[in-house]
C-alpha cells in the first residue's frame, strides 16, 4: 500500500476517537466547560467554579422545553454543587412543578440565588433548594394559581398546587401569608432583607459559617419590613 493510502487509513482510524473526545466533552455533565443555553434556561459548568450554575432569566414555559434540564438535575452526581440563579417572573405551573421535583431529587447539594427577582414559580424554586442565597436588594413574590383564559380550575389542580406550595413555603411564609395566597387571590411581595431574616430562622442561608453568623447577627438589628399584599394574577395553568 502506498504512503498516501496508509496516511488516509490512519486519519480515518484516529478521527472517530478524536471526535469522541471533542464532542463527548461537550455532552458530558462532569467534564469542564459544559454548557447549554436556550431561550428558557442556561446551564454553565466552568472548570474553575465549585458549582454548576443554572440560570432562569425568562418566563417558565411549556414543560417540553426542560427535558435536558430535568435529566441533568436528576442524574448529575459529580463533585460540584448545583446553583440555581433566578431572575424570573415565574410562569407555567406544570413545567415549574416538574422542575421542583427534579431539584428535590438532585444527588448533590442545591443552592438557589436571587438575581433581582424570584416571583411566582421562581419564588417556589427558591424555596425548593437545600440553601438559599439572597442579596439585600432582591424581590420575592408568591401567589395562587390561575388559568390563562380565566376559567375556573378543577379542584384537583388547585389541590395539587396548594400541596406543593405548602411543602416548599411552610416555615418560610407565615400562616397568614399562605392564607393570603390561597384565599385572597393576591400577591405576597417580600424584600431581600426580609427574606434573609427568614432564611436565618430556618437555617437555610447559604455561605461560610462565618458569613452566615455575621449576616444573621446583622439581620437581627434590621427594622421589620412590611410584607405587601397586592391584587394580581397567579401562577398560570394551561
Amino acid at each position: 500500500m502506498s504512503k498516501v493510502g496508509k496516511t488516509i487509513l490512519v486519519i480515518l482510524g484516529v478521527f472517530p476517537f478524536t471526535a469522541l473526545l471533542f464532542f463527548g466533552s461537550k455532552l458530558s455533565f462532569t467534564e469542564p466547560n459544559y454548557s447549554v443555553s436556550n431561550a428558557y434556561y442556561s446551564i454553565i459548568d466552568n472548570k474553575s467554579s465549585s458549582s454548576i450554575d443554572i440560570y432562569f432569566n425568562a418566563e417558565i414555559a411549556n414543560p417540553s422545553n426542560y427535558v435536558e434540564l430535568l435529566s441533568f438535575l436528576k442524574l448529575y452526581s459529580g463533585e460540584k454543587y448545583i446553583r440555581i440563579i433566578l431572575n424570573t417572573p415565574g410562569g407555567e405551573f406544570f413545567a415549574g412543578a416538574q422542575i421542583i421535583d427534579a431539584i428535590r431529587l438532585a444527588r448533590v447539594p442545591t443552592v438557589s440565588e436571587v438575581n433581582v427577582l424570584a416571583a411566582s414559580m421562581g419564588g417556589m424554586f427558591l424555596l425548593s433548594t437545600s440553601l438559599i442565597d439572597i442579596p439585600d436588594h432582591a424581590l420575592l413574590m408568591f401567589h395562587n394559581i390561575t388559568s390563562r383564559d380565566g376559567r375556573e380550575l378543577p379542584t384537583y389542580i388547585l389541590r395539587l398546587f396548594q400541596d406543593l406550595f405548602v411543602s416548599v413555603a411552610k416555615g418560610f411564609l407565615t400562616a397568614e401569608e399562605i392564607d393570603a395566597v390561597f384565599n385572597k387571590q393576591g400577591q405576597v411581595w417580600m424584600s431581600g432583607k426580609e427574606a434573609i431574616k427568614r432564611a436565618c430562622k430556618v437555617n437555610k442561608l447559604f455561605g461560610t459559617k462565618e458569613y452566615v453568623t455575621l449576616k444573621c447577627t446583622a439581620a437581627k438589628t434590621w427594622p421589620d419590613e412590611e410584607v405587601l399584599f397586592l391584587p394580581g394574577p397567579g401562577v398560570t395553568s394551561p
